[in-house]
């Protein structure tokens, strides 16, 4: 019996992850602009550019951005013989692997075939994410990163199996490398592990474990950083530009204006998103060495916010609404509106349902509704862009999932991580 229900995951999987591909792949040829370097976004060409430069071997230190991705696109772009198109099939690959991941996290949380299938199958479709798998973004990753550490970690009072705390914290270090907004999710990470487990005691000893291994990825790049500036960087030198491109003047003075992309399609600038256009430093202070810049930027920040704390507020109660879907609406931006605005807001209303509807498992779900919380606090220190809302779409999907199944079938899904509970 075992052995026939390992048989009918892995044809799930399998199942799933070819429906994945074939979303990303449909996209890709029918949907995608000319794949040349120069229709790339700003930051998918940063991206290129810096892996470019490690596959030819010309690649020289740089404070603005971590490693990570830079090095997995490398790779991709190595076995692709320098082709785009081929190292965005390889990352296909790595992106495709969310709708197997979020069918087995599901499955372990609700032992419901169904609900995990359904989470996959939705995921594998999902406008953003389908989109954001055929790009040269950070998130193309991301998110399958998350969910394989979330799967990984060890559930509730498992401190013997410490290799697996460790490696676990190991993802999640690779994970901040790759998109640095999840430092801010460690937080959280503790918060999720204390839920799960009845002694603090011990829940501080598997936090601190997986702590380790997080430190363990992040260590090298931030001691060569720091020798490097002779100050302690600890990811990049960027932090203060996240920052200011969605708190100044500017986004509330021009408000909100469709504009085209590099690559031809039509978007959107405004309060809730991000520019370089911030104001706040002169021609001369930009070409301040990058970590010297970055503080100068950062008090600069500061001190507009306390200067203007009800514009500030504005923004980023702008920056919550748009990555959630909630608002701008561009009745122009039809693909935008149809794929994006009302699929998101309609699965963020039933998520929430589900999780007042399972409010008492509320330590069981934590490794859900923590990651809604956790991309708020990205936007609010950056913007609210939808790729940022990236690792909370699997979430969000899947407590919808199991909200839908409930009202259908009347199942309260008796919820138990691997058939245990806290």
């Amino acid at each position: 019996m075992d052995y026939r229900l390992r048989s009918k995951d892995f044809l799930i999987c399998f199942l799933l992850f070819v429906l994945a591909y074939s979303a990303s792949a449909a996209v890709l040829f029918y949907f995608s602009t000319p794949l040349i370097p120069s229709n790339l976004d700003v930051d998918e060409s940063y991206y290129y550019q810096q892996a470019s430069k490690m596959v030819d071997g010309t690649y020289t230190l740089n404070f603005y951005r971590p490693i990570g991705f830079p090095a997995i696109l490398a790779g991709a772009l190595y076995l692709a013989k320098g082709s785009l198109i081929g190292a965005k099939f390889i990352l296909m690959l790595i992106a495709s692997l969310r709708a197997p991941l979020i069918y087995i996290f599901m499955k372990r949380l609700t032992g419901n075939i169904f609900v995990g299938f359904f989470s996959g199958v939705i995921l594998a479709i999902w406008p953003t994410t389908v989109w954001l798998s055929t790009s040269f973004y950070s998130e193309t990753v991301s998110p399958t990163l998350f969910l394989i550490f979330i799967n990984l970690l060890p559930f509730g009072e498992s401190f013997g199996v410490i290799w697996r705390w460790v490696i676990a914290g190991l993802i999640l270090g690779l994970l901040i490398l790759v998109h640095p907004s999840f430092l801010l999710y460690i937080p959280f990470l503790f918060l999720m592990i204390f839920l799960e487990n009845r002694d603090w005691k011990n829940a501080l000893k598997t936090g601190i474990l997986t702590f380790l291994g997080v430190v363990a990825v992040l260590a090298p790049w931030s001691i060569i950083l720091s020798m490097h500036t002779g100050k302690l960087v600890l990811l990049s030198a960027n932090s203060a530009d996240a920052l200011a491109g969605g708190l100044n003047s500017n986004l509330i003075d021009n408000g909100y204006q469709l504009v085209e992309a590099p690559n031809g399609r039509m978007t959107w600038v405004g309060p809730g998103m991000w520019t370089s256009n911030s104001g706040y430093l002169t021609p001369e202070e930009q070409l301040l060495p990058p970590v010297q810049r970055n503080d100068l930027l950062f008090d600069k920040v500061i001190k507009w916010v306390k200067e203007h704390p009800g514009d500030t507020v504005y923004l980023e109660a702008a920056k919550l609404a748009n990555i959630w879907g909630i608002y701008p609406i561009f009745l122009k931006l039809k693909a935008r509106l149809f794929f994006g605005n009302i699929p998101i807001v309609t699965f963020l209303v039933l998520s929430l349902l589900a999780l007042w509807k399972w409010r008492k498992e509320y330590r069981l779900t934590s490794r859900l509704w923590t990651v809604m919380i956790f991309v708020c606090f990205v936007a609010l220190a950056s913007c609210g862009s939808w790729r940022y809302r990236a690792p909370a779409d699997s979430v969000m999907i899947a407590l919808a999932v199991m909200f839908v199944y409930y009202k259908i079938t009347g199942d309260s899904l008796n919820l138990r991580f691997d058939g245990r509970t806290v």
